[in-house]
């Protein structure tokens, strides 16, 4: 941690400093610090248990080395985490489904876990969705947590994943509204902010920001959901949530499981959540 610290430290401080001799450099910094990754190092004895009885498998993706792993048999389930996660992060929600009669693959994205790397982003995270599918076949089931949550949506609309049924835990309202939530967080100028929007628009095209939209992507799916979040969540709020609501003009059968005081990760392993969850995918 302290390593990381001092990395997010330094990062920020170079960017403060290079704002006022040149934007271009001070926008090249943050991009750098936005797809910078941080492993979570810290797995608790329940945790470690889960990983070491799934079956792990590594796949290459576009150079990087990417663990997967496996537990149970039955219905086949995809679980994607989110930013800084791992894809054992939901220890307790893995075992349960395991028992319930899924199949539950997950993995651990470049730059996160013990997969090679130390970036990412949401769209390399979807194409690693394209893999999975390729390697497993269908699954009749997507569950993803924060940003893995969009990246399921994207991953949908684009046919990588065809999925019956998604689950979206604490999902974000789009990539934009992160975008301007780490803008801000970081204490980025107004220029620099700007200067940083079109360096990602020069990479990924002008539309990112419509194909990384949640609200959007949803209206063009017609699933079964899941939406879960807690009214507390303090990183993302219940913005998704409100807009998939009034809003949905496929009208896909929804459902909702509101938690009250779990934030925006402990709900991964509440056991009322995860038996209620189980209780909806399973009808």
């Amino acid at each position: 941690m302290a390593k990381t610290s001092l990395f997010q430290l330094v990062s920020l401080a170079l960017i403060k400093a290079c704002t006022p001799l040149s934007s271009r450099t001070a926008a090249w910094l943050a991009y750098q610090f936005w797809i910078k990754t941080f492993r979570q190092k810290k797995m608790n004895e329940e945790e470690r248990k889960l990983q070491v009885s799934t079956q792990v498998e590594r796949l290459r993706f576009n150079g990087k080395r990417v663990i997967i792993y496996t537990l149970g048999s039955g219905i086949p389930l995809l679980f994607v985490h989110g930013w800084n996660g791992r894809g054992t992060q939901p220890f307790r929600m893995i075992a349960q489904l395991a028992q319930s009669g899924f199949k539950v693959v997950s993995f651990d994205a470049p730059g996160h876990g013990g997969s090679s790397g130390n970036t990412a982003s949401l769209y390399e995270i979807a194409e690693v969705l394209e893999l999975m599918e390729r390697r497993f076949g269908r699954f009749e089931i997507a569950i993803g947590h924060s940003l893995g949550a969009l990246a399921i949506l994207r991953a949908s609309v684009l046919k990588y994943l065809a999925p019956r049924k998604i689950v979206l835990i604490s999902a974000p309202v789009s990539l934009h509204w992160l975008f301007g939530q780490y803008c801000r967080a970081i204490g980025l100028r107004e220029h620099v902010a700007q200067q940083l929007k079109k360096r990602v628009e020069r990479l990924y095209g002008v539309e990112i920001w419509d194909m990384t939209d949640g609200e959007m992507l949803f209206s063009s799916l017609d699933l079964f959901t899941v939406l879960v979040h807690d009214k507390q969540d303090r990183v993302t709020p219940l913005r998704l949530l409100d807009q998939i609501r009034n809003r949905n003009r496929n009208r896909a059968i929804i459902h909702e499981i509101l938690t009250q005081g779990l934030g925006h990760t402990r709900l991964l392993n509440d056991p009322k959540t995860i038996s209620r969850l189980i209780e909806l995918i399973q009808d």
